[in-house]
């Protein structure tokens, strides 16, 4: 994604994603509103509203990288209060499945990490964005392991503090989510999703926790001889697809409580873990050791269309105990086109979804003839458009010209 700053507007554009380009217009200095063009960007329509933002052109939301079609954003709940003395921002996370079409908040998780129910009427999971993390680059997944997502964030109305949040996981894109660690960390995949890491990054520590087995269960390792240190990195390289994991953290100074000083980096090799590399094999599902997977909102089935396609992705099975590799290069992605339904189109200039989400015109129509006279009918546009990102055939067309009324706004 390329980042463009606009002067004359305080924007942020995201370039050519997905067959379109997404814009972010700064509305206050903490929210703003997502917009998504058309797929040669001569115009946008609004797909989100009071998103987070800060005053650098940091926006709080990302696409899930190695899912079609699939975005997390943050929106800012008090919108109406902000600025006034003592109020801070109410954030709640959302995700899309449709390319910005339609967002769901997230289900929170029924048990905390210790397996005791959680009680919260009505709550959600709400995660920090990179703009409360303090991170640079995508926050939630990588692309080479598909549906697999970890966030720090709280379960409630809103999101809490980041010293109070807590360490989630997700197996299936968002669908659903277990809490993991009871305490805000740093995480980081390696073998492309088949070893993740979790640090505490707010107290000094010298333990990790890591799993083999997509999270379900944890073992933890103390990579110093009791020095402990206050972490300020994780990464296995650029793919995620190391088994070596590189922690950088700072010493204590000895009788200054709260301060660090010189700069630590240790490398914890986890090569030795399994014995085998893993196999791919296409034909015998059983044999292999990996599986097909696809995405879908809280309730969607299993197999959905979005896009147009139902897109189903191989990755490494949860309880396989082989090494994915660092060389290794996704089997090619099971695609099967759709055909159209609503959710495949979305609003032309110059429409705006009502409440109902039926696209209406929004004062005079722009494609009205200019020697139409008041109360004749001329054929117009429908006010939809096929999403730039659907690759859908057949089925429902809602672009097929309608006969509207001149003079009338929506007049069809």
């Amino acid at each position: 994604i390329s980042i463009i700053n606009v002067e004359s507007e305080p924007s942020t554009i995201f370039v050519n994603v997905e067959r379109s380009s997404f814009a972010h217009i700064n509305i206050n200095e903490g929210w703003g509103t997502l917009f998504a063009s058309n797929s040669n960007g001569t115009y946008f329509h609004r797909v989100l509203e009071n998103t987070h933002r800060n005053v650098f052109g940091v926006v709080g939301v990302e696409p899930i990288r190695g899912l079609d079609g699939v975005w997390i954003a943050n929106q800012v709940m008090n919108t109406d209060s902000m600025g006034k003395p003592g109020v801070n921002a109410l954030v709640r996370t959302v995700m899309s499945w449709d390319g910005g079409r339609t967002w769901h908040v997230l289900r929170a998780p029924t048990k905390d990490a210790e397996g005791r129910d959680l009680e919260c009427k009505d709550c959600t999971l709400n995660l920090h964005d990179r703009i409360d993390a303090g991170l640079s680059g995508h926050v939630f997944g990588v692309p080479t392991a598909p549906g697999l997502l970890m966030g720090v964030g709280s379960v409630g109305p809103h999101l809490s503090a980041y010293r109070r949040s807590k360490t989630y996981l997700s197996r299936n894109g968002g669908r659903t989510w277990v809490e993991t660690r009871g305490i805000e960390t740093m995480h980081e995949f390696g073998d492309h999703g088949g070893i993740l890491v979790t640090i505490d990054n707010e107290g000094p520590t010298n333990e990790l926790w890591y799993s083999t087995n997509h999270g379900a269960t944890w073992a933890t390792y103390q990579f110093t001889d009791g020095e402990r240190l206050r972490i300020e990195e994780v990464s296995s390289g650029i793919t995620q697809g190391g088994t070596t994991f590189t922690i950088v953290g700072r010493r204590l100074v000895s009788g200054h409580h709260g301060r660090f000083g010189d700069v630590v980096v240790v490398s914890v090799d986890f090569s030795k873990l399994h014995k085998r590399a893993c196999q791919y094999t296409e034909s015998d599902g059983d044999q292999s050791d990996f599986e097909l997977w696809s995405p879908g909102p809280p309730n969607a089935a299993d197999q959905a269309c979005y896009n147009g396609q139902q897109a189903s992705y191989w990755r490494r099975k949860q309880d396989a105990a082989c090494f994915v590799g660092r060389e290794f290069e996704p089997p090619k992605t099971v695609k099967q086109t759709c055909e159209c339904t609503e959710a495949d189109f979305e609003c032309e200039a110059g429409f705006w979804p009502n409440d109902a989400g039926k696209c209406m015109l929004e004062g005079p129509d722009p494609y009205q003839p200019k020697d139409c006279l008041d109360g004749t009918k001329y054929i117009g546009k429908s006010g939809y458009k096929k999403r730039p990102s659907s690759v859908c055939r057949g089925g429902v067309d809602l672009e097929h010209p309608v006969e509207r009324v001149c003079g009338l706004s929506g007049g069809a």
